[in-house]
């Protein structure tokens, strides 16, 4: 247990504080950047699917159109008696 005595205390720079908080500030106004290009990525996607699928829904065919359709095919194959 005496192996410390008459050991000093270390000391450190005085401006070590000032060089670490510095690179901390880099560091976070790199990582807000990217960030916010993430975001923005995701969001032009969200939105870009959202338009497609919106347009797809309003071009497909009306349940009259279907009923139709599907008439057709059963009088050409006469699966069914009409």
């Amino acid at each position: 247990m005496n192996s410390l005595k008459g050991t000093e205390r270390a000391q450190a720079a005085p401006n070590v504080f000032e060089k670490i908080q510095r690179k901390i500030d880099q560091r976070s106004n790199r990582t807000s950047s990217k960030g916010w290009m993430s975001v923005a990525a995701v969001l032009v996607l969200l939105i870009s699917s959202n338009i497609i699928l919106i347009k797809n829904y309003y071009s497909q065919p009306t349940s009259t159109q279907t009923d139709q359709t599907y008439d057709n095919l059963v009088s050409d194959y006469n699966i069914y008696e009409l």
